[in-house]
């Protein structure tokens, strides 16, 4: 059983709200109960009851694999994701190291969105063009992220694998691209979330979990944590104030 909070899963506001009411805060309070305790508790119906002890279950147990799988996925992640950069690869041990965090650090202009741009890229194209075919969780807190930008870095790795080179960019926009482009695709795979203040972009980290889930992401970019801390506090005098805008 979890313990995962109520408030950190995808159900009805409503009826979270009179979950708690009645001391039901976790996945683990839903998941010991009965359908016609919940049938009572959050005045709903059976069928209702039912579907929300699903829905808590499969956001908070993890699936049955089989060991065919476990082997696929095993043989899958021994290289990490590629930076695009052999040589940063190489340190790394062959990729960026899958279940890990990784922090960049560096100066205004001198790559670091490029590089998580090619890093959402690598991991969302098919394995067919240089990617791995997962998907990808964008937290974008600068406001700067460009999906032109992003299908051209996937123009560019696709291109490198002798499948088709060009793209019209006007296509992409009108989804008219040609099914073997697969480029399409590979955009819907990233996920682009865009917290406004730093109060958001909590709330947007506190229920990662069950947007992974949802969406099924192996890799989850944040640019950058800083961004929306240097937009709502102004330091002054040694102090931290928060900013009226």
């Amino acid at each position: 059983m979890s313990t995962r909070q109520l408030s950190r899963l995808d159900i009805s506001p409503e009826i979270r709200e009179r979950l708690r009411r009645c001391g039901f805060l976790t996945a683990r309070d839903v998941l010991t109960a009965t359908p016609l305790d919940l049938q009572e508790i959050a005045d709903i119906s059976f069928t209702a009851a039912h579907e929300l002890i699903q829905i808590v279950c499969a956001q908070t147990v993890p699936p049955f694999v089989t060991a065919l799988s476990l082997l696929h996925r095993d043989r899958n992640e021994t290289l990490g994701i590629s930076s695009g950069l052999p040589t940063l690869d190489d340190v790394f041990g062959g990729g960026l190291p899958i279940g890990t965090i990784i922090e960049l650090v560096g100066g205004a202009g001198v790559g670091k969105s490029q590089f998580c741009a090619t890093a959402a890229a690598r991991e969302a194209m098919p394995k067919t063009q240089g990617g791995r075919g997962g998907s990808v969780i964008y937290i974008d807190a600068e406001r700067k992220f460009s999906a032109l930008r992003l299908a051209e870095i996937m123009n560019s790795l696709a291109a490198r694998f002798a499948l088709p080179s060009t793209v019209d960019y006007n296509m992409v926009v009108n989804q008219s691209i040609p099914d073997e482009a697969q480029i399409p695709a590979a955009l819907a795979r990233v996920t682009v979330l865009n917290p406004r203040s730093s109060d958001e972009l909590l709330d947007v980290v506190q229920n990662l979990d069950s947007t992974v889930l949802r969406v099924g992401a192996r890799l989850v970019i944040l640019d950058s944590i800083a961004a929306l801390a240097r937009a709502d506090f102004a330091y002054r005098g040694g102090g931290v104030v928060r900013g009226l805008d």
